[in-house]
This record gives structure tokens, C-alpha cells and sequence, in this order.
């Protein structure tokens, strides 16, 4: 046999053979294994004619402590992990939408589903005044209060009245500033006789000896909750001799839903 036949008949063999295997694939007994690249973090859009098996791996160690697993695999969902501690004296039980009057300026202004926060005091330390700082995914929120006593508990706004995400995710809760009082708040009921009616409220001196000056009292609005409002009304009842009564109608102030908190004079 030539040079010549021989390349024929070898080319026709090839021929045949790649006929024979287009056949195989177009009837499905032949697949042809093919090695696919995909990036990290894409994402495969699994046609209905194929199928898929996914095999639930390990995230490395090796892995920076920055990126968290939800990031790297989308198989973690963070939480926020309330009731927050903070100095082991205040609890932060939740976050929630408010709408309503924003107090927290003295304003009143209508706000619609901004954040809101439940705090308790759980030590035996009154608070003067709180800067909390919420850590979240969107930022920083900061939330005020005054005038908390030992084992009180308050509905705060955020002092600047971001809005509320359902899926806010909060990783830490801290005090900004903290202040407690250096002496525990009080009426002073062997020095004043409190009372209330109709928005108006009478404080007398009821000590015999000794005249009262510049006398404030401190008050919080409340809801069904408790306290309301991280901000704390005063209102100045000038000097009042001993024996003598004043009257006066504090804004923001009622019977039904405020609280007088304690009293100071000099």
C-alpha cells in the first residue's frame, strides 16, 4: 500500500470515529467532562434540566477575623444579639420602630418609624445622665438619658431620630458618657408636702425653720411602659420661705402621664 492510501484510510478512520461520538453525545450515553471556573462569591443559575449537588464545606481558619462567614458563604444570617449589657448595671432589651412625638429635643415634632430602645438600670445606682452608642451595620445611633434611677426603666429615642430597619444589624452596645449621681436624688419630703391636680402643681415648704432657695423640680413623662423619653423636664419655683406654698402649671407636665422624679434647693 502507498504513502498516499495509507493517509487516506487513516483520515476516513477519523472521520468515522467523530461521527460515532457526536452520536454518542446527542443520545446522552456520552458526556464530555469539561472543567468550569467560578469566581468567588458569583452566582449559578441552575437551569431546570440540571441538576446540582452542593457539598456544605468548612470556612478556613486562615480566614481574616474581619470578614465575617455570612460574607464569605451567605449560610449565616447575623443577629443582633439583645439584651445588651452595658457596664454590667445597664440592659438594653430591644429595639423597635417608634412614631409619635419626638421629645427628645423638646420639640413634639411628628416623626414616623424612627429607632427606639427599652433600657433598665439594674444597679443600685441612680443615673444622671447616659450617652449610649450603638454600634450597627448603617452606623452609629446614639441615645440619651437622664434622670434613671436604681431599677427604673425607660423608652428612649435616638437623639437624632435615624430611622428603624427591620434588619438593622447592632454588634456592640457602650456607654459614650456616663454620669451617676453623686448623691441619690429625693423629693426631700421632710423639707417639701408635693401635690398635683389638674396639670397644676403645689409644692409648700412645710419646714418650720428654714427658707428654701431656687428650688427646681425634676420630672419624666411616662407611658404604659414606665418611664418615656430620655429627656427630663425642670421647672424653677424660685425661693419658697418656710411655711409658704407655690403653685405653677409645668409644660409637658401631667398627673396622668408624667412623673416627678426629686427635688433640689439650695
Amino acid at each position: 500500500m502507498n504513502k498516499k492510501k495509507v493517509l487516506i484510510t487513516a483520515f476516513a478512520a477519523v472521520l468515522l470515529i467523530a461521527a460515532a461520538a457526536v452520536a454518542l453525545i446527542k443520545t446522552g450515553v456520552f458526556v464530555p467532562k469539561k472543567k468550569v471556573y467560578i469566581p468567588e462569591g458569583s452566582t449559578i443559575n441552575v437551569r431546570d434540566e440540571f441538576t446540582a449537588q452542593l457539598t456544605e464545606t468548612e470556612v478556613s481558619d486562615s480566614i481574616s477575623e474581619t470578614v465575617s462567614k455570612s460574607e464569605i458563604t451567605n449560610f449565616y444570617e447575623a443577629q443582633s444579639e439583645f439584651p445588651f449589657t452595658v457596664d454590667g448595671k445597664l440592659s438594653v432589651s430591644k429595639m423597635f420602630p417608634y412614631s409619635g412625638s419626638f421629645v427628645e429635643d423638646g420639640s413634639d415634632r411628628a416623626v414616623e418609624n424612627i429607632c427606639a430602645i427599652r433600657v433598665r438600670n439594674n444597679s443600685a445606682s441612680a443615673f444622671q445622665y447616659v450617652s449610649l452608642c450603638f454600634k450597627t451595620d448603617a452606623g452609629e445611633i446614639f441615645f440619651d438619658l437622664t434622670a434613671l434611677p436604681a431599677g427604673g426603666a425607660v423608652t428612649v429615642l435616638a437623639k437624632n431620630a435615624e430611622p428603624f430597619r427591620p434588619n438593622i444589624i447592632v454588634s456592640e452596645v457602650s456607654a459614650a458618657k456616663s454620669i451617676e449621681f453623686a448623691e441619690i436624688p429625693s423629693l426631700h419630703g421632710e423639707m417639701f408636702e408635693l401635690s398635683v391636680q389638674n396639670g397644676v402643681m403645689g409644692i409648700r415648704n412645710i419646714s418650720s425653720k428654714k427658707s428654701a432657695a431656687n428650688v427646681y423640680v425634676y420630672y419624666k413623662s411616662t407611658d404604659e411602659n414606665g418611664l418615656f423619653g430620655g429627656i427630663t423636664y425642670r421647672i424653677n419655683l424660685g425661693d419658697i420661705p418656710a411655711g409658704k406654698f407655690k403653685q405653677v402649671s409645668p409644660p409637658h407636665f401631667s398627673e396622668s402621664s408624667s412623673k416627678v422624679m426629686y427635688i433640689t434647693y439650695a
